[in-house]
C-alpha cells in the first residue's frame, strides 16, 4: 500500500517551485553626492509565501536602511537594484503604489520597537492613521480595523483599550 502523505522534503520542493512574493536583487542604497556613503551594498534574497525573514546584524550594518529601501522610505538617498513584490517592480514606483503595499503587503518591525508609538497619541489613533495611509477607509472603518488588529495580537478588551496611550500597555 502506497503512503499517501507528502514528506517535508517534497513540500519544500513544491515551495521552491512557487514564485517568490518578494525578490530583492543587488539592492544598493547610498547617501550623499560627492563621495557617497554606501549603506547597503548589493544584497539579495527571495521570500515565498509562508516564510518569515529576519534581518540581523551589528549596529550600523544597514538593516533598517535596507528594509526602508524596499518600500520607498529613503528620502535623501539613492536606491538601486531591483525589488519585486508579487512581480511588480518597486524601485522607482510611484508613492501611491508604495503606500498601497506598506503595511498591507510588506510589514516590518524596526529595531527600536518601543519608540514606534508616539507617547502623546493613543495607540488607536496611531493605528488608524497607519491603516488609512495604506487603505481607502473611513475613520470609522479604520477604527474597527484597529480594534481587530489589537485583538489579533492578543490585547485583551481591544475595544476598551484602543483609546489607551502607549504607556498604558506596559506590563512593567
Amino acid at each position: 500500500m502506497a503512503d499517501s502523505h507528502t514528506s517535508t522534503d517534497e513540500r519544500a520542493d513544491d515551495a521552491s517551485d512557487e514564485q517568490p512574493l518578494l525578490r530583492v536583487e543587488n539592492l544598493r542604497t547610498t547617501f550623499g553626492r560627492r563621495e557617497p556613503l554606501v549603506a547597503v551594498d548589493g544584497i539579495g534574497y527571495e521570500l515565498r509565501a509562508g516564510e518569515t525573514l529576519g534581518i540581523v546584524g551589528e549596529s550600523g550594518a544597514g538593516k533598517s536602511v535596507s528594509v526602508r529601501s524596499l518600500v520607498g522610505l529613503i528620502d535623501e538617498g539613492r536606491v538601486e537594484g531591483s525589488v519585486e513584490w508579487r512581480g511588480e517592480e518597486l524601485v522607482g514606483a510611484s508613492q501611491q503604489t508604495l503606500r498601497s503595499i506598506r503595511g498591507s503587503g510588506i510589514g516590518m518591525v524596526f529595531q527600536n520597537a518601543e519608540a514606534a508609538f508616539d507617547p502623546t497619541e493613543t495607540v488607536g489613533a496611531q493605528i488608524i492613521e497607519a491603516v488609512r495611509a495604506s487603505r481607502d477607509l473611513t475613520k470609522r472603518e479604520a477604527r474597527a480595523e484597529a480594534i481587530d488588529l489589537l485583538e489579533e495580537v492578543g490585547i485583551g478588551d481591544p475595544a476598551g483599550r484602543v483609546d489607551d496611550y502607549p504607556h498604558q500597555y506596559s506590563g512593567g
